[in-house]
């Protein structure tokens, strides 16, 4: 690497290290704020508070398909709940959340849904921006966990847990 953008790298990385151990509780507590009020427009179908959790060119991807991209279409894809549905609210149980840089922040997080006769579990990843001093949703990821890995996979194992 050239010495002068090992330099920058260096600076850059050692100011993003310092804003984050200073300001890294009150941004999770932030960040966590966000989750709640997520979980809180999506249990309501609030259609319009779930979108302005979102930045302008924010999406949604479920199972790997983006359904909307943007306030106007995710604004269309919350829908009313059926009056026969069992459904409980859902409930995001945070699993960590990691800052890429002061101004963007992942979540990885376990939806749960609990009805009278099953429950539905999903992983959902957020990512988050912050402009003007308040984060927001970029990207929203759900997905049902599938199978884990082919036993070729470096990561065969397949869990952290076992």
């Amino acid at each position: 690497m050239r010495p002068l953008l090992a330099l920058q790298v260096g600076v850059i990385l050692g100011s993003l290290a310092s804003c984050r151990a200073q300001d890294k509780p009150r941004e999770e507590h932030a960040i966590r704020e966000l989750v709640l009020a997520f979980a809180k427009a999506e249990n309501s179908r609030d259609a319009a508070k779930f979108s302005a959790l979102f930045v302008a060119d924010g999406d949604v991807i479920l199972q790997g398909r983006v359904l909307a991209r943007g306030p106007e279409d995710i604004k269309k894809l919350v829908k009313p709940r059926m009056p026969w549905s069992e459904i409980g609210p859902a409930v995001y149980n945070i699993q960590g959340i990691h800052f890429l840089n002061a101004n963007s922040a992942i979540a990885d997080t376990e939806r749960t849904a609990y009805s009278s006769t099953i429950t539905r579990k999903s992983l959902a990843t957020f990512i988050f921006t912050k402009a003007g001093g308040q984060w927001k949703v970029a990207s929203y990821r759900n997905f049902q966990p599938g199978p884990y890995f082919p036993p070729d996979s470096p990561f065969a194992s397949g869990s952290l847990h076992q």
